[in-house]
């Protein structure tokens, strides 16, 4: 499930799959684009259509924020 700002799904157990998927793809090192054309989109407006490679992007860089935030503390 992705969906834009309000982060709605940001969290929930589904996003939370979809970001572990995103980072072991990454670590094949496959391109954005080819990350969200593994994804569809579950619910909403976009029902059934990929995520774009910029959201893959921002959901994989708030990641890399966090993740640096934590071990920095």
């Amino acid at each position: 499930m992705v969906h834009g700002s309000g982060g709605s799904a940001y969290g929930s157990r589904r996003y939370d799959d979809m970001l572990g998927m995103a980072l072991h793809l990454r670590d094949q090192e496959l391109s954005l684009r080819e990350i969200a054309a593994r994804f569809v989109i579950t619910k909403g407006a976009k029902k059934g259509q990929h995520p774009s490679a910029p959201t893959v992007m921002r959901m994989l860089r708030e990641h890399d924020a966090q993740t640096a935030t934590a071990a920095s503390t």
